[in-house]
């Protein structure tokens, strides 16, 4: 079983001057020759390459659900074991007496993230995907993975804090993929500004209606007589003795 042990996976987030974290850094480090005589080759970030390139996986944007349970057969071994069907479309993992069946997901959709929900179920919750963070603004066509004893994610927590741990993994299940935090940047962006002139636009067309059924003032008494009045004087003289008519009465100007 190759996951990371406890002594090896705090010595990520100790203090740079904790010296049995840099001891076990220095060991892991010589192990892949990348610490020679480099000041800062036991840094976490050299670190943590070394241990994803011992005991994680790289995977990359055409992969998927399937890939992450081979990865799981070799980490794992007998203690998790995976039938594929003869068209690659389906397969049914086991762990211990638990069965599960999935299909193919590739990373970044929902459904790969359910799948490592589900995975992690059928593992009783005893082992945990988690997603090395890339750095701000960094977009990459691989993902580096690890799998982790619960129990060692829980403890970090517990001891370096939430921020601290963070800063270096996410448990992968709950992650926001890159294409996630595209769609949702795109949404932010369509509610600040396309959200704001939609309300304006509607408000206006319901004010507009509105006022479009609000009935006239009453009018005073003998205004509704001043229009069949005059009959027998011309049109000019009339119209002329009608508005002195309304004037006086205090109509409108119709």
């Amino acid at each position: 079983m190759l996951t990371p042990t406890w002594e090896q996976f705090s010595a990520v987030f100790a203090a740079s001057g904790d010296k049995q974290a840099q001891a076990v850094r220095k060991a892991l480090l010589q192990q892949y020759g990348e610490c020679d005589n480099d000041p800062a080759a036991s840094s976490a970030d050299n670190y943590v390459d070394a241990i994803i390139a011992n005991d994680g996986y790289l995977l990359d944007y055409k992969e998927g659900t399937f890939s992450i349970i081979e990865w799981l057969e070799e980490k794992l071994g007998d203690t998790f074991t995976a039938d594929f069907d003869d068209d690659y479309e389906t397969v049914k993992v086991r762990f211990g007496d638990r069965v599960l069946v999935l299909s193919h997901h590739s990373m970044g959709t929902d459904g790969f993230e359910q799948d490592l929900a589900k995975l992690e179920r059928l593992m009783k919750d005893r082992y945990l995907f988690l997603y090395r963070r890339p750095e701000a603004g960094v977009v990459n066509d691989t993902e580096e993975w690890l799998l982790v004893p619960t129990e060692h994610w829980l403890r970090a927590i517990q001891r370096y804090g939430q921020a601290q741990v963070s800063t270096y993994f996410r448990h992968g299940a709950n992650k926001e993929s890159q294409w996630d935090a595209r769609y949702h940047f795109k949404t932010r962006i369509f509610l600040w500004l396309l959200l704001p002139v939609i309300v304006v636009f509607s408000l206006y067309v319901v004010w507009g209606t509105l006022k479009g059924d609000t009935p006239p003032p009453p009018q005073p008494k003998g205004c509704e007589n001043v229009d069949r009045a005059y009959s027998d004087q011309s049109e000019q003289v009339a119209a002329i003795m009608k508005y002195q008519m309304r004037k006086k009465l205090g109509c409108d100007s119709r």
